[in-house]
C-alpha cells in the first residue's frame, strides 16, 4: 500500500462545512489508502507506541449562560465546566490501537480494525456526528509487541474513548485500564489477552471472554469429521499473552470430543513451516484448529504435502484477502461467524453500511470479520453515547460513560447480530460456519436454504472450568495495583514438544 498521508484537525465555524470537511477528510487517496488522522503533533506517519506518551491536552467547553435571578437579587456566578479530554463542542476524539508494522512478524494484521473503525466513523459524520459533534478517530499503531506503551499514550493523551482496537498483545498494560490514571472507556473490536478480558471498563459486542468459548464449530466438526478430530493438531504460542488463550481453545476444544495428538510450541516470528512439518507428520495428526496470523496459515497449508481433512481458523480469516492470497491452497479451510454471511441475500442494513463506507475510505480494501468487529464496536460507542447525551446533553463524561456502558444489556448491532449483553458479558450463542469452496467463502452449516439460518442453541455456550482464570489479573477501578490470581507457566523448551503434557 501507499503511503498514509495526514488528515489536518478540523474546525468549521459553519456546521454544515464541518460536515463537508470530514467527509471528504474521510475520502481515500488515488491509490486506495484512507487518509489517517493523527496526533497534532504527528509528523504525518502513523501514531505509533512511544517511550514519551502524548500529555493530555483537553480543550474547555465554553461556560455556562448564568441562570437569570430575580429583581434586587445577587447575580449568578456561573460554575466552571470541567473539561473532558477528547472533547469539544464540535468535536469527539477516539483512539485505536492496533498492530500494523510488526517488522515482517504480522505485518498490516489488525489494519482491518482501524478500516472498519474509519469506515464508522465516516458513517456517522455524514449524518451528522454525535449529538452535534462530529467523530475524529487516532489510530496508534501498538507494534504487535508494544501494547503497553500504545495505552499508556492513550490513557495521558487527548482522548474521549477507545474504539475498535485489535492488538494480539492487549494483555500487556491492560491493569491501567479503569484506574485513576485511566478511567476510560474501552470499546475493542475484539478482545486477545486475559486481563484485557477482565477489565472493569471493557465492553465487546459479542463478548467472548475469559469464561466462555464459542464451541459450536468443533460440536459440527467432531459429527463430520468423526475420525480426523481424533487426530487434532494444535500450535501454541506462548508469546505475548497467547499461551493462555491457546490453554483455554483447547480445554474447549477436548470438551466437544477432540482429541489432541499434536502439539507443538511456536514462535511468532518464526517461519511456520521450519518445524512443523517434519513434526506434524510423526504424530498422524489429520485436523488442524489455527488461532494466529491467517497469512502463517496459508504458508503452513502451502508446506503440506496433504492438507489436513479439515481446518478450523478461529479467527481473522474471513475475509475477501484470505481468498486472494490463498487461492487454492485455502480450499476447505473453516471458520465462523456471529451473523449472515457477507454475500448472502441478506447482506443489507449495517452489513452493506459497513462495505459502502469502506469503498469510499479505502477503496481497494475488501472486507473482512475483523473489519466488521470494529464497525461494532463503534456502533456500541455510539449507543452508549447517545444516551449519555439524554442524561448529560451538554457536557458528557467520560464516567457516565462507563456506567452507561455496564447498563447496555441488550444489543444487536443495528441489526447484525441476535442479541447480545455486552454490560453482563454475554454473548449470542448464534453462528453460522463457512467454508472455502471454488474461491469463495460459503455457508455450509445451517444449510443456507434461508439466508437468515443460524445455529442458536445455548448449548454452543461452552463455560470454561479450568483455564479460566490462567492469567487474569484482578483490577481495581480506584487503584492502578492489580495483582495476578495465578501464576503464568514457565515457557518451554520450542525445541521439544515432547514436553507439554496433553
Amino acid at each position: 500500500m501507499a503511503g498514509i498521508k495526514h488528515w489536518h484537525s478540523i474546525v468549521r465555524s459553519s456546521r454544515s462545512a464541518l460536515v463537508a470537511a470530514v467527509v471528504v477528510a474521510l475520502v481515500a487517496t488515488s491509490c486506495g489508502d484512507p487518509q489517517v488522522p493523527v496526533a497534532r503533533s504527528s509528523d504525518g506517519e502513523l501514531v505509533q507506541a512511544t517511550s514519551e506518551p502524548v500529555p493530555p491536552t483537553p480543550t474547555p467547553l465554553p461556560l455556562p449562560t448564568a441562570e437569570p435571578t430575580p429583581a434586587g437579587g445577587p447575580a449568578a456566578t456561573p460554575q466552571p465546566v470541567v473539561a473532558q479530554p477528547g472533547l469539544t463542542s464540535e468535536i469527539i476524539r477516539l483512539a485505536v490501537v492496533f498492530d500494523d508494522e510488526t517488522q515482517g512478524t504480522a505485518d498490516q494484521l489488525f489494519r482491518d480494525g482501524w478500516l472498519g473503525t474509519l469506515a464508522w466513523a465516516n458513517e456517522v459524520n455524514k449524518n451528522g456526528g454525535l449529538g452535534g459533534r462530529l467523530v475524529e478517530v487516532v489510530p496508534i499503531d501498538s507494534l504487535l509487541f508494544d501494547h503497553r506503551t500504545a495505552l499508556d499514550q492513550v490513557c495521558q493523551g487527548d482522548f474521549f474513548a477507545i474504539v475498535g482496537s485489535h492488538s494480539l498483545g492487549d494483555a500487556e498494560g491492560a491493569e491501567m485500564l479503569g484506574t485513576e490514571q485511566c478511567n476510560i472507556a474501552d470499546f475493542p473490536g475484539q478482545v486477545y489477552g486475559s486481563r484485557r478480558a477482565v477489565s472493569p471498563v471493557t465492553f465487546l459486542s459479542n463478548p467472548f471472554l475469559n469464561d466462555i468459548r464459542q464451541a459450536g464449530p468443533a460440536k459440527y466438526l467432531v459429527d463430520m469429521f468423526p475420525d480426523a478430530a481424533s487426530n487434532l493438531g494444535l500450535l501454541r504460542y506462548f508469546d505475548l499473552d497467547l499461551e493462555r488463550a491457546n490453554e483455554r481453545q483447547r480445554e474447549m476444544l477436548i470438551g466437544q470430543g477432540m482429541e489432541v495428538v499434536f502439539e507443538l510450541p511456536v514462535d511468532l516470528q518464526e517461519d511456520p513451516a521450519e518445524r512443523i512439518v517434519g513434526f506434524w507428520e510423526d504424530s498422524g495428526a489429520e485436523s488442524l484448529v489455527w488461532v494466529a496470523d491467517p497469512g502463517n496459515l496459508i504458508e503452513l497449508l502451502e508446506a503440506f504435502e496433504e492438507p489436513p481433512a479439515f481446518v478450523l481458523c478461529e479467527w481473522g480469516c474471513y475475509s475477501q484477502q484470505f481468498l486472494l492470497d490463498g487461492g487454492e491452497t485455502v480450499e476447505g479451510v473453516y471458520t465462523w461467524i456471529a451473523h449472515s454471511p457477507f454475500e448472502s441475500p441478506n447482506a443489507r442494513g449495517d452489513l452493506f453500511l459497513y462495505r459502502a463506507n469502506l469503498a469510499t475510505v479505502a477503496p481497494d480494501a475488501g472486507w473482512s470479520e475483523v473489519g466488521l468487529q470494529s464497525w461494532m464496536a463503534g456502533r456500541l460507542f455510539e449507543q452508549a453515547f447517545n444516551r449519555v447525551l439524554e442524561v448529560e446533553p451538554e457536557l458528557p463524561t467520560r464516567e457516565a460513560l462507563i456506567r452507561v456502558a455496564q447498563g447496555i444489556n441488550f444489543y444487536i448491532a443495528n441489526g447484525i447480530l441476535s442479541a447480545t449483553d455486552p454490560g453482563g458479558r454475554q454473548p449470542t450463542p448464534c453462528f453460522v460456519l463457512m467454508v472455502v469452496r471454488n474461491g469463495r467463502w460459503v455457508q455450509e452449516y445451517p444449510a443456507p436454504t434461508n439466508p437468515r439460518n443460524q445455529d442458536c442453541s445455548e448449548d454452543n455456550l461452552y463455560q470454561l472450568v479450568t483455564s479460566r482464570s490462567l492469567g487474569v489479573t484482578s483490577l481495581s477501578a480506584t487503584t492502578s495495583e492489580a495483582q495476578p490470581t495465578s501464576v503464568a507457566e514457565a515457557e518451554p523448551n520450542l525445541e521439544n514438544p515432547e514436553e507439554l503434557d496433553e
